[in-house]
């Protein structure tokens, strides 16, 4: 019973955190993009700060929190919507860009690139994860690291984005 009430509140926390974040961030990327690559600059902070303590259920609590608001965070590149959560869109997009391909239809090879680096991004993530499983202050500095990179990413992709619309 206890594994289930566990559950229930991660999913709970999960749910919090998307509703925080969608309630704190009233703009999309495109109307600030400065702010969302913030908010991932400051969840890298917090993942450095919490690989200091002992793993318990009070930092997955907190984890899972982070991974909600995260995963609300909405934005897209090239009109193609930005997963940050999950894998399994990627892996649909790579599908359907083949699928384009074999039809002999317009490919957006940006689109292509993009959704095929960010599904092997999420391949590595689990590689490193589960050979650091037993040195949990490595993957929260390595998280906090991964967090920054992608912050930067989407900024620089936002800014680009914007310039092309001009």
């Amino acid at each position: 019973f206890d594994i289930f009430k566990i559950s229930f509140q991660l999913v709970i926390l999960y749910l919090l955190g998307g509703i925080f974040s969608s309630y704190i961030l009233k703009e999309t990327v495109e109307e600030n993009p400065n702010k969302y690559s913030f908010v991932f600059f400051i969840i890298a902070a917090l993942f450095a700060i919490l690989g200091v303590f002992q793993l318990n259920i009070r930092t997955v609590s907190i984890v899972t929190f982070l991974m909600g608001f995260q995963g609300a965070l909405d934005f897209s590149f090239e009109g193609s919507p930005i997963r940050t959560v999950h894998m399994t869109g990627y892996l649909s997009d790579i599908g359907k860009f083949i699928g384009q391909i074999l039809r002999r239809h317009r490919l957006n090879k940006n689109k292509l690139i993009f959704s095929t680096i960010s599904l092997l991004c999420f391949i590595f993530g689990g590689m490193i994860a589960f050979f650091l499983n037993k040195k949990p202050f490595f993957v929260f500095i390595l998280v906090s690291i991964l967090y920054i990179f992608s912050g930067g990413i989407i900024y620089r992709l936002k800014k680009n984005d914007s310039i092309h619309k001009q």
